[in-house]
């Protein structure tokens, strides 16, 4: 008998509409000014505003294009299990089992604040042949489905990530990693000479001991990095565990900052 899906995403169309924000907010400007000169043409025909209510209704047309298609090729629902993940899109229903996956990159990104803000997701699951699928937040709970997909995915990729380490380097997008250290930005950290900490989705790498300064940190946002869970279990496996997320702060400003982070 098959097992129960450990969760289940459907689409919503709340979560479409939120991450076509800006999309969503330009078509429904534009259509509504549109409305209002073509009402104002039909009362007042002299008044010239018919052809601005005529540009206004092609403005709002186009910035509903890609709400339209996204709808399209919306995911209608997914269900992750323990070996896989199956979802129901406009070709059928499709699966990827999770040692089958090459990679796993979540990116999150929130830009304003507030009720204004523009919420940005996607959820990449790249295959061993190299096939790409990709997932947002209209699908229902998208932070229990990225997670769920990184962790069970992890388990499989751990291992052949960490053989092939050792027998010398591994790209995880902008970090590689090596048994003797990490590089970023063509600079090589070995473990000896530095400490790291993750912290509200940054890894942070600063030289080890207090002797450092604001520039001397090297700061990467996880959302840049593909097999996040994989990098930071290997970079304790083979080199150190993260240390407290103060002690990558200058030694001057610890106290200012740790309450400005309480």
């Amino acid at each position: 008998m098959e097992s129960a899906p450990l969760s289940v995403h459907r689409f919503t169309w709340w979560g479409l509409l939120s991450r076509w924000a800006p999309y969503a907010i330009l078509a429904g400007v534009a259509a509504a000014l549109a409305l209002g000169f073509l009402a104002l043409s039909v009362a007042r025909p002299r008044t010239g505003t018919l052809l601005p209510g005529l540009l206004f209704g092609v403005a709002a047309l186009g910035c509903a294009v890609p709400l339209a298609v996204a709808f399209g090729r919306r995911v209608r629902r997914a269900e992750v299990y323990p070996d896989r993940l199956v979802w129901w899109a406009k070709d059928g229903e499709r699966e990827v089992r999770w040692d089958d996956v090459e990679s796993v990159h979540r990116f999150e990104r929130i830009t304003g604040s507030g009720r204004g803000g523009w919420y940005q997701t996607a959820l990449t699951i790249t295959g061993r042949d190299g096939e790409k699928f990709v997932f947002d937040h209209s699908l229902s709970d998208f932070a229990v489905l990225a997670e769920q997909s990184q962790r069970l995915s992890a388990e499989h990729i751990l291992p052949r990530m960490e053989a092939e380490c050792r027998q010398g380097a591994v790209k995880f997008g902008p970090v590689t990693l090596r048994t003797d250290g990490v590089s970023h930005d063509g600079k090589r950290h070995r473990w000896p000479a530095m400490e790291y900490t993750v912290d509200r989705g940054v890894l942070t790498i600063v030289p080890a001991g207090d002797d450092f300064g604001w520039e001397d940190r090297v700061s990467v946002a996880l959302a840049d990095i593909p097999n996040v869970l994989v990098l930071l279990e290997l970079m304790i496996r083979l080199g150190k565990p993260p240390i407290d997320r103060l002690r990558v702060i200058p030694k001057s400003d610890r106290v200012r900052m740790s309450q400005l982070k309480d």
